[in-house]
């Protein structure tokens, strides 16, 4: 029997499933116990994310029912769909540990093409998605899809594909992610699956928005308020509402922005969603404030932190203090704005402290776990090492006594010998096996050391990005040129940084760094964040392939980027055209020489005096000199050479 629900209703009977008293009253009604399983698992996943307590337990009695079952046909895909749908619950309340366990407890159960494989990958997927974990999550999705391939479940396979545009969005392929989104769109209208059409529609409208492709961004936007619309999901309409709002801010049409706004908050007063509320004041009074309306822009904020009060996250309390330092800075408060700014850096430091605090305390957990089970296998191997060398001591003794025996018996006792060879042969083989065993045990703690390194790099260039990120968005609210390059500058040198830790969690060889992709990247990344000074400067690189180690990859990637920086701001003023060449060269045993030439305006004595008290230089002869090298700077016929003699410092050690 299908049931929807409608407001906490059964669409085909009056049931009101948020009261678990009318539901065990209608289930007394049903005809057999595997009815009243599935009616408790279809009602658990309808309120999964409104009622996730309540969900859990109308799944937990269904399996209770189900163990006092015998003899019932297909009972282990019973179990199964309602593990999963437990599984689901967890997920969506955010326990997310407990889900993956549920999940992969389930996949080593059934066939590896059967469709329980399917929704445990989706969850797994949904999982390591939430958990930032986003190449786990991508091999989970992909793995359920090659098993979907044999089937029809078109449903499943959209919420798949949902999941995978949302992994490749927060990781910046928007062209992927566009793609999946439209590929789970495309079923869901073709399905009629409204309310799953209406999440989609705002997602490609955000990423469209980030694309700055204003009119595919505000097609989407209508296109989710219509089906909302169609739905009544008025809290739905007010977040699109918002997002509208927001587009046409950034566009500079701020008089349509705050419309928007005030409908986003309106709807927000009528369904009682503190959220939207909260947003939408936060948003007119950042709006207002751009406009200078202060009078204005301090009624919508006192508005917001009413609205924020025991009902907010600590982010939505950071941007609140934020605008709020931003409204005293326009009025020329400054004592004020000095005071919300620094309540804003302190709720900042207290997020990032909490996560950091949160992510070490869980990575510690991991590597003590880990390092208690790797002890426990060494003692392991150590006792039955030294057992079978015992054992093997003991056999060479008995063999020798009994081939002294059977010198003297003769041939009487030929029999006897052959019989103690063939039982020393199968013991020497079974300690062989043995050392054998100990080897791949040995080689898999190994690599499950190299995937904890990875995640370790993984998650400091996410952090590097995140504070990139956060550079590039003050930066924007910088009027002083001199102070927006520094921002670019810093910028550029926590970018080369990531990029280094972005290239060992990639690779096989989590040690050392392959040198002529890494200064390749790193200075076409530069070029592109000087790509609007209307330059064409071709770039020309003559690297030796080389493997470096972590510090001295870092070391010399700072030192790159401040030599093309310089190249960028000072060898091309006036011209439009030019060349920078890139060279990488062993000089002899460990020591590498690294030169940065062009054919720009060159520099003067004067002039090159000056800069080498600059902190670029001086940071490069600090680097240069932790490197056990030296630094060349001086005019060519042509141009300007930049040369850096180093040593791989870590390899030298």
């Amino acid at each position: 029997m299908g049931i929807n629900i409608s407001k906490g209703k059964a669409q085909n009977d009056s049931i009101d499933i948020t009261q678990p008293k009318a539901v065990a009253t209608y289930l007394v009604q049903m005809s057999s116990p595997v009815a009243q399983i599935g009616y408790l698992k279809t009602i658990a996943r309808q309120l999964r994310l409104k009622k996730p307590s309540l969900a859990m337990q109308y799944c937990t009695e269904g399996l209770v029912l189900l163990q006092q079952l015998h003899n019932v046909e297909n009972k282990n895909y019973l179990n199964a769909d309602l593990l999963l749908t437990r599984a689901d619950i967890y997920l969506g309340g955010g326990s997310y540990d407990t889900a993956l366990v549920e999940v992969q407890k389930l996949k080593k159960i059934f066939p590896l093409d059967d469709m329980q494989q399917v929704w445990a990958g989706a969850i797994e997927g949904d999982v390591y998605g939430y958990q930032e974990v986003y190449e786990k999550a991508s091999n989970a999705y992909f793995q359920a899809l090659k098993i979907l391939d044999k089937q029809d479940d078109l449903s499943l396979r959209s919420r798949i594909y949902n999941g995978m545009g949302t992994v490749y969005h927060v990781q910046a392929d928007r062209p992927m992610a566009a793609k999946y989104y439209k590929k789970a769109l495309d079923i869901r209208q073709e399905r009629k699956e409204w309310s799953r059409m209406a999440p989609l529609y705002n997602n490609l409208g955000v990423l469209f928005r980030q694309e700055e492709q204003y009119d595919s961004a505000k097609y989407y936007y209508l296109e989710g308020i219509r089906v909302r619309q169609m739905i009544k999901d008025t809290a739905g309409i007010g977040g699109i509402l918002n997002n509208l709002g927001a587009m046409y801010y950034f566009l500079g049409k701020y008089d349509t922005a705050i419309t928007y706004y005030h409908d986003a908050r309106e709807l927000g007063v009528q369904s009682r969603d503190t959220s939207d509320i909260f947003t939408a004041e936060l948003n007119l009074g950042g709006t207002y404030i751009k406009l200078e309306e202060y009078a204005k822009a301090k009624k919508y904020l006192e508005q917001a932190a009413i609205s924020a009060e025991g009902n907010t996250h600590d982010v939505n309390e950071e941007r609140l203090k934020y605008i709020y330092s931003v409204f005293y800075e326009k009025q020329g408060d400054y004592k004020n704005a000095y005071a919300k700014l620094k309540d804003y850096i302190i709720y900042y430091q207290k997020i990032k402290k909490r996560e950091t605090r949160e992510l070490t305390k869980d990575m510690e957990a991991k590597y003590e776990n880990t390092k208690k089970e790797q002890e426990i296998t060494i003692l392991k191997q150590k006792r039955e090492l030294q057992a079978a060398t015992l054992q093997k001591k003991d056999l060479e003794i008995t063999v020798q006594k009994k081939l002294r025996n059977w010198l003297i018996l003769g041939t009487v006792l030929l029999l006897g010998l052959i019989g103690i060879i063939w039982t020393f042969y199968k013991k020497q083989q079974h300690i062989n096996a043995l050392l054998e065993e100990q080897k791949k045990a040995i080689e898999a703690q190994n690599k499950e050391k190299e995937v904890l390194l990875k995640e370790v790099h993984h998650r400091v260039k996410n952090n590097l990005q995140i504070i990139s990120s956060l550079l590039n968005i003050q930066s924007r609210r910088i009027d002083h040129a001199p102070s927006k390059a520094a921002f670019k500058e810093i910028r550029n040198r926590i970018k080369s940084i990531a990029l280094i830790h972005q290239k060992l969690y990639m690779n096989d060889d989590i040690a050392n760094i392959d040198v002529v992709t890494y200064i390749q990247e790193l200075v076409r990344n530069i070029m592109r964040s000087y790509s609007g000074q209307g330059k064409q400067l071709e770039l020309d690189f003559d690297l030796k392939p080389l493997q470096l180690s972590l510090t001295t990859a870092v070391s010399l990637g700072l030192i790159v980027n401040e030599l093309v920086s310089n190249c960028f701001k000072y060898a091309f003023v006036d011209a439009q055209k030019g060349k920078i060449t890139i060279s990488l060269d062993v000089v002899e045993g460990n020591k590498y020489l690294l030169s940065v030439a062009d054919n720009g305006q060159g520099v003067d004595a004067d002039i090159l005096e000056q800069k080498r008290r600059s902190y670029g230089l001086s940071m490069i002869l600090s680097l240069a000199k932790k490197m056990n090298g030296m630094f060349r700077l001086g005019p060519t016929k042509i141009g300007t050479l930049a040369e850096v003699e180093f040593e791989n410092i870590e390899q030298n050690a």
